[in-house]
């Protein structure tokens, strides 16, 4: 695994490869960029385009209340550090 970050590296220069993880929010430009050295893309923390590449975006408040909401109907005594 190498970590480059996309503003200071030319990835014109790397060889293609089998995939890529981008963490972060990218625009259309940078996504291009990422396109020439792979097609098999993840985006981690954002979600450019929905039909077009897979991704993982965690909504951090809505998972707390996930797990609190259940939990409080069960039990009084709960501390949420």
């Amino acid at each position: 695994m190498k970590v480059y970050d996309p503003e200071n590296y030319d990835f014109s220069q790397l060889d293609p490869v089998d995939g890529l993880i981008a963490i972060g929010k990218y625009d259309e430009k940078q996504i291009g960029r990422f396109k020439k050295v792979s097609k098999n893309m993840v985006f981690v923390d954002s979600s450019p385009v929905e039909s077009l590449y897979d991704s993982i975006v965690i909504d951090f408040e809505k998972a707390v209340v996930n797990v609190i909401k259940p939990l409080s109907k069960k039990v009084t005594n709960i501390l949420v550090i």
